[in-house]
């Protein structure tokens, strides 16, 4: 008796030059896709000793970046290139921020305490000609951690006075303090409203104890609002000046609150959380720490994007809202935005089309060659035409 055939579960099928060929090209634009798919991506790390950078700013015309170091510089840096420009040397203790006038024209440094040389303490706060490097006058007595207060509007420089605990005000040309106000113990820098007439504290890092958040009048010092119970709070303005983004350095996320009002808004959950920002638009809030980066959607609250990036400890938007400025314990990277955060942003993906045309592509080059593959493995011919048969009287 004759062994049947074995079947086939799958049948053998010739793949066409043709469809490797695609096969190939689908698997180039796939990785393609999948590297692109996060909206923001890493496009270079800034050239520098690697310290702890505590921010990183753009110039207001977004070709550079200036930060400041642990070794008593202040460093700027081309923000295409990521090649340092200019150093500026005249603080005698670390610097722990740095800024730039809304102008772009003059840089603006704070110095703290060395951590290298106990008890040496650089109380200052420096401005300089961004174009030369040169120092152009020193405020004594004047700090502003994690931020300077730098008025929109460019007539004003807010610092704290730690010594006799006040917020003084210093216009751009005087050699003296044209104002001051009180303010609570422990206060380490202030914030300016996008109009330029209110003020919000914040303090340093690993303060640890709850302390209130104070919204000033500019013109009259007096206290607007206050927000109690929360710590370690690094306070910023929406760009319409309508909220208050409050980010928990090292705690458990960033929270939103009605400026007018000082009611809660919303909660963004990020674990160590230590920087938090609202892009130039307002459409976005960005948070960063423990190796994560979150962007959050301004209005809805809902994360739009996560990425793994550096332990940032400052984070900034360069002024068209495209790119990031990331400080962490080791430099400054900077992020690039390719697409909308959003949802439909995925189509404007030119490596989406391409994956799905490519995909079109091959299965109809694998119909293709099943069809082909039938007719090789069944040469019927067609309706009409008789088989050749030995045994008819017609072959000879």
């Amino acid at each position: 008796m004759a062994d049947k055939p074995k079947r086939r579960w799958l049948p053998r099928i010739r793949f066409s030059l043709r469809t490797l060929l695609f096969v190939v090209l689908l698997i180039g634009s796939g990785t393609a896709l999948w590297l692109h798919w996060n909206p923001w991506r890493l496009v270079r790390e800034l050239q520098m000793p690697k310290q702890i950078i505590n921010c990183a700013e753009f110039s207001p015309d977004g070709r550079y970046i200036v930060t400041p170091h642990d070794d008593k510089l202040a460093r700027i840096f081309n923000a295409d290139t990521g090649e340092l420009v200019r150093e500026l040397s005249g603080h005698t203790a670390r610097l722990v921020s740095a800024t730039y006038s809304p102008d772009g024209t003059k840089i603006i440094t704070s110095g703290n305490r060395d951590a290298m040389t106990n008890g040496n303490w650089d109380r200052t706060t420096r401005i300089w000609d961004a174009q030369t490097g040169k120092q152009l006058r020193v405020l004594p007595d004047a700090q502003g951690y994690p931020s300077i207060g730098i008025s929109p509007d460019g007539k004003t420089i807010a610092t704290v006075n730690v010594k006799i605990g006040v917020i003084q005000f210093w216009d751009f040309m005087g050699e003296n303090p044209v104002g001051q106000t009180a303010l609570p113990i422990g206060t380490a820098g202030v914030t300016f409203s996008p109009d330029s007439k209110r003020l919000v504290n914040s303090y340093a890092a690993f303060h640890d104890k709850p302390d209130p958040v104070i919204t000033f009048d500019v013109e009259s010092g007096l206290q607007l609002r206050t927000i109690d119970g929360y710590v370690n709070t690094y306070m910023t303005y929406s760009p319409d000046g309508q909220k208050l983004l409050m980010c928990n350095q090292s705690k458990d996320g960033s929270r939103i609150f009605d400026a007018e009002s000082g009611t809660l808004i919303a909660f963004l959950e990020h674990s160590n959380n230590w920087a938090a920002r609202y892009s130039p638009d307002g459409r976005r809030i960005a948070t960063a720490g423990s190796g994560v980066i979150k962007i959050w959607d301004a209005e809805t609250h809902s994360l739009l994007a996560q990425m793994r990036g550096p332990a940032g400890i400052y984070l900034s938007f360069s002024p068209d809202g495209t790119r990031m400025a990331i400080a962490h314990r080791e430099g400054v990277q900077i992020w690039q935005r390719e697409r909308p955060e959003f949802r439909w942003g995925v189509l404007m993906l030119p490596e989406l089309w391409c994956t799905v045309l490519l995909a079109c592509a091959l299965i109809w080059s694998l119909c293709r060659d099943r069809k082909d593959n039938r007719l090789t493995q069944d040469p019927t011919p067609p309706r009409g035409v008789a088989k050749d048969n030995p045994d008819s009287p017609n072959t000879r």
